[in-house]
């Protein structure tokens, strides 16, 4: 079968989608498909029999693109588009495996040439903008109709977790596979030794890992730890990841909630 797998994020990084991703390449390659990734200019690169990566150009003005929307996501978006209608032209594909807003790219490729298109959905694209732009809540419901659109349109949704299942059921998708992260870690070893040990961290341990972008809910996670302590002091809160713009934002506001 000829996937053509798009990846609207830098590629590959040690990071959430990516991770995903390149997971998902891996056993496509085992079973013997033949994928064309089509991705940014940014990341490392991967090396899988039957895979081939193909990338937007690197503009100067195109770094460190991080997760969440962004102008200059935008602007890459738009020529991954570009770079996919070149590939459809020189090669027939059997699907297309669409990752987040990719989507909806996927969906004009099937309304014109009929492709069936998967929606690998890592989270919801309308939540995400009306959490990080709150001003654009009077177009929640244009959001929704877009949402709604190109999950039914998807021969399989995928959404990663519970929550976009259920958010998703009401759009009646033709398919719905539950497609969680899984663990990349080894055999358990003595993690508790090591935590009490070397992070001097007694009692209850929490964390989190992940991107500090504010659609993550981190301000919420903080403020409930806050509150939290006050019940359990013997607590401890580690936050793994993020930008350090972010991180030192957030260590700030650790050190002002007390």
């Amino acid at each position: 079968m000829n996937i053509l797998l798009l990846a609207p994020h830098p590629f590959y990084q040690d990071r959430g989608t990516p991770i995903a991703v390149n997971l998902v390449l891996k056993v496509l390659s085992e079973r013997g498909d033949s994928i064309d990734v089509l991705t940014f200019h940014e990341g490392r690169a991967v090396d899988y029999p039957n895979v081939s990566i193909y990338r937007i150009p690197a503009w100067p003005f195109l770094r460190n693109i991080r997760p969440g929307f962004s102008w200059k996501k935008l602007v890459c978006d738009g020529l991954l588009c570009a770079k996919m209608i070149v590939l459809l032209c020189k090669k027939r594909y059997h699907l297309i495996h669409a990752v987040e807003e990719s989507a909806f790219l996927a969906l004009g490729v099937n309304w014109i040439a009929r492709i069936p298109y998967l929606y690998d959905m890592d989270s919801s694209l309308a939540q995400q903008m009306i959490e990080k732009y709150p001003r654009l809540t009077c177009l929640s419901k244009a959001f929704m109709v877009c949402e709604r659109r190109v999950v039914q349109a998807a021969s399989v949704v995928l959404p990663v977790c519970e929550a976009l299942v259920k958010r998703i059921e009401p759009y009646h998708p033709s398919k719905i596979m539950l497609l969680e992260d899984v663990p990349l870690l080894g055999e358990p070893t003595d993690s508790s030794f090591m935590a009490k040990e070397d992070l001097k961290a007694p009692g209850i341990r929490i964390l989190y890992v992940g991107n500090l972008e504010t659609y993550q809910g981190i301000d919420l996670l903080l403020d409930s730890f806050a509150l939290a302590l006050k019940e359990a002091p013997q607590t401890t809160l580690f936050i793994v990841g993020g930008e350090k713009d972010h991180r030192d934002f957030y260590h700030h506001k650790a050190e002002r909630l007390g």
